[in-house]
């Protein structure tokens, strides 16, 4: 039956039972074709459980999709008025099977339809409009990493149909059948909800081919499982050759793409042979010489793609799944020898240019630089904790990223996708799933959740965005009714024994009952309560502030570790095991996270911030006191109790590292030596940098009303700042504060 609904969706083949797992893990090629009487403005609304491929007239056009949850659906919408034209169009997709921990597994669907500017109906999803099969030119071969992003893609130049891409659906092999009918998106079961996406699309732009060395290698096809043997074998020869596109077996080339990234290689065989193969690596590391060891640490790990080629010319490779690094290396093996046309397009989220940091101590101006290339490879349509492995919206990854893309660019827009999804994945009964898209799992982790509340009071005190804010609501509450049933009378917190029980990579102890997880949980119930003042909030944050207390240490002069004749209970909240002297250990995460968010009493502020001081110098002792994820928390607890010292040396320790390194980006922990493994949560210093060293903070929503106080030993600087409350213009010049511009109203800190 025909159905009004946006975005009609197909099943691969005819059968509801038979699609609940699919069993072959090769993609699908999906075909349709649509008549335009004339040249016209095109969007098309695109949407499918898994990465796709796009393909317009046999050109590539992108990929996807916007990350979400299978129930509650986003779609892509694209202008493709460029690559049309009046009469027979054809539109051909790549999708792949959902595999993986954190993917919806089974069921394979898409979605599309497609209007002119007058909102006409061009097409849509519909069974008897597609024609799909099993992409059989793929290996099997294509399995995950860890999570559902990182695959590797086999290719067999000679098995794929000739022109599948721009054929009439007539001329397709017999061996194309219809899909399934879905049903409407939005209606259909386990659907629930659809909605378009609202932040920008990537862009594409084509990176120069800047050779970083050249390789000699054995002509011989390798089993494609020791590929990252094979490569790390090779002799390595320094950059200073060119690449002209021809490659003989044997010959391998590296590319340096400038920075961690996220970007498409496009391979088009100009000549070539059937004894050659072309092996393509993604590098993650980098020190005498590109790596490629992280990402391929098992057979089926992800970035190490290959295309087996005919006799024929003209083929053209582009990976499903987009590759995230700094270097990129081709090879080819066989006999023979190859010529290609090669592109390396960058895709990059369009952030604003509008905000800048300046500062006469050049050291500093490097640690932003780094922190602004760190958030870009970091930012896709949300936040994910790497362009280069997983892909994937970590909850603190974001809770992290969003203030400093906020204080880098004036942007919030990734911010608040990343937190909707993040409220969108808390179930019903109150389970969050904590990673985007994400089955529940034992990646449920609560201590993330509790970041993702004191996020949202951080977003809102910056956007003023009260809509959003209610909107979030009925997932903060599930979250936070079911922390009540693991909270005792006694106000102390065990996280669920199905929690996986992260905080930090750091040692941290992480048993029931311990400081960290019950100052989170009373972090994240004042942030409830400042937004939305209700009962069950105020009580819980009476009762949650109950239980911390006690772990409040007189003599010592700090909140300890863990309660007395507490049982330790391991089980599967612990990730890592603690330290053999944690008894006598300040602990860290939890009284920073105190201080910082303010919840002290202020009587014992002064001696846990100077204790807290104490414990982590000197700084090169305190690598394994804290990670990078706590970063910006840490620092930020010493800068507002007036550590200044302490402060200053961590920032210059921690993030000298990279500059010490030549680092274009922060890695994902210290000390950044792996400097290509950019993840969102290092990118702290940018918030630090920009708001904590000014003792900038917003006291009313939407920036309309701020404190400014500016730490000591701050060089002189400038910040510029485009917020919702206005422009604000500062500079410091030997230490006194100038404002130069202020569109908003300054209070004097109390």
């Amino acid at each position: 039956m025909k159905n009004n609904s946006p975005l009609a969706g197909s099943w691969l083949t005819y059968s509801w039972i038979g699609d609940r797992r699919v069993s072959d893990p090769r993609p699908i090629a999906c075909r349709t074709g649509f008549t335009l009487q004339k040249n016209d403005r095109l969007q098309l609304r695109i949407s499918s459980c898994e990465y796709y491929a796009l393909f317009i007239n046999g050109t590539y056009i992108g990929h996807g999709p916007a990350r979400s949850y299978h129930a509650n659906k986003v779609y892509d919408e694209l202008d493709i008025s460029p690559f049309c034209r009046p009469g027979e169009n054809s539109l051909a997709l790549l999708v792949t099977i959902p595999t993986g921990e954190v993917s919806h597994r089974g069921r394979l669907s898409w979605w599309c339809d497609c209007h002119n500017q007058n909102g006409d109906l061009i097409f849509k999803t519909e069974p008897n409009s597609w024609l799909c099969r099993i992409a059989g030119w793929y290996d099997d071969f294509c399995e995950p990493r860890s999570l559902s992003s990182a695959r590797q893609e086999h290719i067999y130049a000679e098995k794929e149909e000739r022109n599948w891409k721009t054929l009439p659906l007539t001329c397709l092999a017999k061996d194309w059948i219809m899909p399934f009918e879905l049903g409407p998106v939005d209606w259909t079961p386990p659907f629930r909800k659809l909605r378009r996406r609202e932040t920008g699309m990537q862009k594409r732009m084509d990176l120069p081919l800047t050779v970083a060395g050249s390789y000699t290698a054995e002509p011989a096809l390798f089993p494609l499982k020791t590929l990252a043997d094979n490569f790390n074998s090779l002799t390595f020869s320094p950059a200073g050759k060119t690449f002209d596109g021809k490659l003989r077996a044997g010959e391998v080339y590296t590319f340096d793409l400038g920075k961690t990234r996220t970007f498409i290689p496009v391979i088009k065989v100009i000549r070539g042979n059937r004894h050659i193969r072309l092996e393509s690596f993604c590098d993650t590391r980098h020190f005498d010489r590109p790596q490629a060891t992280s990402p391929l640490e098992s057979a089926g790990a992800g970035f190490a793609d290959t295309c087996f080629l005919s006799d024929d010319c003209g083929q053209e490779f582009i990976p499903i799944v987009p590759y995230g690094g700094r270097f990129w290396s081709l090879r080819a093996a066989g006999s023979g020898e190859c010529e290609v046309s090669l592109r390396l397009q960058s895709l990059e989220y369009p952030y604003p240019e509008s905000n800048r940091f300046a500062s006469t101590d050049e050291e500093l101006e490097k640690f932003m630089d780094i922190a602004n290339a760190t958030v870009r490879s970091a930012t896709q349509e949300v936040f994910v904790d790497t362009c280069w492995r997983e892909q994937a919206l970590w909850t603190r990854d974001a809770a992290i990223s969003g203030l400093s893309a906020f204080y880098l660019f004036g942007d919030s827009a990734v911010w608040k996708e990343s937190l909707r999804l993040i409220g969108e994945g808390i179930s019903d009964d109150g389970v969050p799933c904590a990673v985007v898209p994400a089955e529940l799992s034992h990646l449920a982790l609560t201590d993330q959740t509790f970041s993702w509340i004191n996020s949202l009071e951080d977003y809102f005190m910056i956007s003023g965005d009260r809509k959003f804010i209610r909107e979030m609501r009925p997932g903060v509450m599930r979250f936070l009714r079911l922390m009540r049933r693991h909270t005792g009378d006694d106000g102390l917190f065990a996280p669920p024994q199905w929690s996986w029980h992260f905080i930090d990579w750091a040692q941290v102890d992480r048993r029931p009952w311990s400081l960290t997880v019950n100052a989170m949980l009373y972090s994240a119930l004042v942030s409830a309560h400042k937004l939305y003042g209700d009962r069950f909030t105020g009580e819980f944050a009476e009762l949650s502030k109950s239980g911390v207390m006690k772990f409040w240490d007189e003599e010592k002069g700090y909140f300890v570790n863990h309660l007395d004749g507490a049982e330790p209970d391991l089980g599967n909240t612990v990730f890592f095991l603690p330290e053999k002297n944690y008894p006598d250990a300040l602990p860290v995460h939890g009284n920073a996270l105190l201080l910082d968010r303010e919840l002290f009493p202020a009587e014992y502020c002064q001696s846990a911030a100077e204790k807290l001081a104490g414990w982590l110098l000197p700084a090169e002792k305190s690598i394994e006191k804290f990670g990078c994820s706590w970063f910006g928390t840490v620092i930020g607890a010493l800068l507002k109790h007036a550590q200044h010292r302490t402060a200053w040396q961590l920032i210059r320790e921690r993030c000298g590292t990279a500059v010490a390194n030549n680092a274009p980006t922060y890695g994902e922990m210290f000390p950044f030596r792996e400097f290509n493994s950019a993840h969102g949560w290092s990118s702290s210093v940018a918030e630090l940098l920009s708001a904590r060293i000014w003792g900038l903070k917003p006291v009313e929503p939407g920036f309309r009303k701020i404190t400014l106080a500016p730490v000591s030993g701050m060089p002189d600087s400038e910040l510029l700042l485009h917020t919702p409350g206005g422009k604000l213009h500062l500079r410091t010049k030997n230490g006194k504060l100038q404002i130069i511009t202020a569109e908003m109203s300054i209070a004097t800190p109390s």
